[in-house]
């Protein structure tokens, strides 16, 4: 199911909106409810821990590693 909704994303309609199976939707709604739970726990719990055990160039560190990784210019 998972290959279904990544196909049906990643098309592009003619003129038409992408439509997804009722399936498809609730495999959406799962993973959207997955997704913000776990958001929820970085960001109140890990999020806080760093804050109090991170120096000022740790988060620097960090920082600049996601940069390159995305390719984002420092």
């Amino acid at each position: 199911m998972i290959d279904a909704v990544a196909t049906a994303l990643t098309q592009t309609p003619a003129s038409d909106p992408v439509c997804l199976s009722t399936g498809e939707c609730e495999l959406l709604q799962v993973y959207a409810n997955a997704e913000q739970q776990h958001l929820a726990l970085e960001n109140g719990v890990v999020m806080g821990i760093a804050r109090i055990r991170l120096t000022k160039g740790d988060i620097k560190t960090i920082s600049e590693g996601m940069k390159a990784r995305r390719g984002v210019v420092h």
